[in-house]
């Protein structure tokens, strides 16, 4: 019969299953134990953790152990957040659908920083991809570009516009794994989540395809994007 309970049995089995091969855990592991040890590994399991753990109990009470009889129906709408947190885990959107609009702005490393400050004034864009020879190179932000500045100011009282175009960015190119990391295009927005969560010194995720600096970047991820990426998670 397709009752609320089957469905509720149905999802959970699912959430079940799915984090014990996502993580390689043993079946021997309790349903709570296994939140427990999943919740910093994956953000949707952190977010609906009070939930799941309701609905461990819950899947208990409502099948008898010794018969495997179901005894109870949970309400429609523990059965449409069950179904939704199960239809997460196994085929969550992925972060590149999410962005994949915005437009990238890059620089070769040859060119100077005076392009690199229009190009961020116009677009008011950072976390800029800088590449040499068709791999990235180098990350640069507003932060780097201030630093910069505020050198040359150390040493000359004014600043010009021809002491900009000296500055080459492969002079100030460099990619600081502590604020940026690569993901491959298939990164699911759980996935993105969970390492801005692991990572508060976070700026930017890069999407390649193949999820490291030796291919175009196509597309960035900030934290602004972080509750963007939050409540689609929430969405039913």
């Amino acid at each position: 019969m397709n009752t609320n309970a089957s469905k509720f049995i149905e999802a959970y089995n699912i959430i079940d299953r799915t984090l014990r091969t996502q993580y390689g855990y043993k079946d021997n592991l309790s349903f709570s134990e296994l939140l427990r040890q999943t919740a910093n590994k994956n953000q949707l399991v952190k977010k609906y953790a009070d939930e799941l753990y309701d609905f461990g109990r819950l899947r208990n009470a409502i099948v008898h152990k010794s018969t495997d009889k179901i005894i109870a129906q949970p309400n429609d709408e523990v059965v449409e957040l069950i179904r939704h947190i199960a239809k997460l885990l196994t085929s969550p959107p992925l972060a590149i659908d999410v962005v994949k609009k915005r437009q990238i702005i890059a620089f070769d490393d040859d060119q100077n920083i005076s392009d690199l400050i229009e190009a961020i004034s116009k677009h008011n864009y950072s976390n800029i991809p800088i590449y040499q020879d068709n791999r990235v190179a180098g990350i640069v932000n507003s932060k780097q570009i201030l630093n910069v500045l505020v050198k040359i100011l150390q040493t000359k009282k004014i600043l010009k516009y021809e002491d900009l175009k000296k500055i080459k960015l492969s002079q100030i190119a460099h990619i600081d794994y502590g604020e940026y990391v690569f993901m491959p295009t298939s990164a699911s927005i759980i996935d993105v989540l969970t390492v801005y969560a692991q990572n508060p010194r976070l700026k930017a995720v890069l999407l390649t395809r193949l999820g490291d600096n030796t291919l175009p970047v196509l597309a960035v991820v900030t934290s602004s994007d972080w509750l963007t990426f939050s409540n689609i998670l929430d969405k039913i």
